[in-house]
């Protein structure tokens, strides 16, 4: 059985990843067994080691082991005394080399605490996922396995199973595998591949936008906005929902089933509202109105009346009818004031001292539809935050605007998005919050940007550090953004649940 290493430590391989507003830059050790030949993996042989590109002595650059993932899928963090120095692909030697250690007598960690935390973190906007994600990426450039193949032996090695961090295989590792499609082009960030697997907007080309940088790497509850493509309310197509002459109107109850761009996480702000309201009005029926209501209603009843026939039947019932009301005792008076003063425009039965009782009441109308509102305040703290803010607000403008057809004949309906409260992410990605109202798909109807919200024009210069050496300097020092989302649906009496559902509900 031959043994392959592959020794990631070339820039086309390589990953970033931003911890407390900095950026490390990461490659692998990864060696496996080939029992059936070349391009096959054993997995029980398969080992993934974690590189730290750091700098070293006398203004080098250091490869050095920072983790190892062990069999159980978690990260084993190094100290010095266990990493050793990993040599770059030479002509001499085109695997690379192990070197020495990098300190014997020291026990410090090579990764900083806050980078330790986020490889124990198991939801997909953590250095863990990102590590594993760009592991299986290499090793799928670097055989002739399919992706799917690559994930089994991976999953199998580091007993990563369904519902884990990565799914599970649909191919089988034995026979050998077909030949591989051409490489993809190589892409220096985990969350484009991931993107782009998932079929997602070409406009966002990041799977996860937030703010701040290091934001779902601690524990703390956060607002949570994805778009999605608009679902209409309405299947005009569908003729089943008229069946045996029987008119209903059946909603889409799946409004949002595609993602259109990146998942925004922004953290809480002041001002979460909820505003419940449903149309009631006043509405009057006086008694002339009721008997001529009555007659009108018995002429619907009646499918005689839909003739030449009975239309002059039904006009001698009204005027049976009105001639009925006049010949009451003390109405005929009152009657003919009314109508003659609608006949004049003027009310001439109050002029008579009397006015007819018009029996008001306040009437259901119909529902009414939520807004929310949301008012942030963004203040980058490095050059890759501002960056980061500019491209949060990027997304939400594009795919809030209008899209036309080809021909401009028509218009298409911008996305909409899912907003969530997420309560206590970080660690475990966190849950809908039970203690917060739940939100359906809304509308982005308003977006406002306030580029001066500390009263004055300020930008970061060339020479500040958030944007020393950084050729896109000039960012605001702060923004300003406010958001107004509409519901697409309004809210009814059986989605709320039961009072002692364990949520708020909507």
């Amino acid at each position: 059985m031959a043994n392959r290493i592959v020794n990631a430590t070339v820039a086309q391989t390589s990953f970033n990843y931003v911890v407390n507003g900095a950026r490390l830059y990461f490659n692998y050790y990864i060696e496996y067994g080939e029992p059936a030949g070349a391009g096959t993996i054993n997995p029980s042989t398969l080992k993934t080691t974690l590189v730290y590109k750091k700098p070293g002595p006398f203004n080098t650059i250091q490869y050095v082991e920072s983790a190892k993932l062990q069999a159980d899928g978690t990260w084993k963090a190094l100290t010095e005394n266990e990493a050793r120095v990993i040599n770059p692909p030479s002509p001499g030697s085109p695997n690379g080399s192990i070197g020495n250690v990098v300190n014997p007598n020291s026990t410090n960690y090579v990764l900083g605490q806050s980078a330790r935390q986020e490889l124990a973190v198991k939801d997909v906007n953590s250095l863990n996922y990102a590590a594993k994600q760009n592991a299986i990426k290499i090793l799928t450039r670097s055989t002739s396995l399919t992706q799917d193949q690559v994930n089994q032996a991976f999953n199998i090695s580091h007993n990563v199973g369904p519902g884990g961090a990565f799914q599970a295989a649909a191919l089988p590792l034995d026979p050998a595998p077909p030949p591989a499609p051409p490489a993809a082009p190589a892409v220096s960030d985990v969350t484009l591949s991931v993107f782009e697997n998932n079929n997602r907007s070409a406009f966002a080309k990041k799977l996860i936008l937030k703010y701040p940088l290091n934001h779902t790497g601690q524990n703390y509850d956060f607002i949570k906005i994805t778009p999605m493509k608009y679902e209409p309310g309405l299947n005009f197509e569908d003729m089943s929902a008229v069946t045996n002459n029987n008119f209903s109107v059946k909603r889409t109850k799946e409004r949002i089933k595609t993602p259109t761009g990146s998942t925004i996480f922004l953290p809480m702000v002041p001002g979460i509202t909820e505003s419940n309201s449903v149309g009631w009005g006043e509405d009057s029926l006086n008694p002339i109105q009721i008997a001529f209501g009555q007659k009108a209603g018995d002429i619907i009843k009646d499918p005689n009346s839909f003739t030449l026939h009975g239309a002059f039947d039904n006009l001698t019932g009204l005027f049976d009818q009105a001639k009925t009301l006049i010949t009451q005792p003390g109405l005929k008076s009152a009657i003919t004031a009314m109508f003659a003063g609608q006949a004049v425009g003027a009310n001439f039965l109050g002029r008579s001292g009397i006015v007819i009782n018009p029996n008001l009441e306040l009437l259901f109308t119909g529902p009414k539809l939520r807004t929310f509102s949301y008012n942030f305040k963004f203040t980058p703290r490095s050059r890759d935050e501002a960056v980061e803010i500019r491209t949060i607000i990027k997304v939400l403008k594009k795919l809030m605007a209008v899209g036309h057809t080809p021909g401009e004949l028509f218009l298409q309906v911008p996305s909409v998005f899912k907003i969530e409260y997420i309560y206590y992410g970080g660690k475990s990605g966190g849950t809908e919050h039970p203690f917060m109202n739940k939100i359906k798909p809304c509308a982005l109807t308003a977006l406002n940007v306030d580029y001066t919200p500390d009263g004055s024009y300020m930008t970061y210069g060339s020479k500040d550090k958030i944007n020393s050496n950084y050729k896109g300097s000039g960012s605001m020092t702060s923004y300003g953004l406010s958001l107004q989302f509409s519901e697409l649906d309004p809210i009814y009496s059986d989605e709320i649940g039961e009072v002692d559902d364990p949520t708020m509900g909507y």
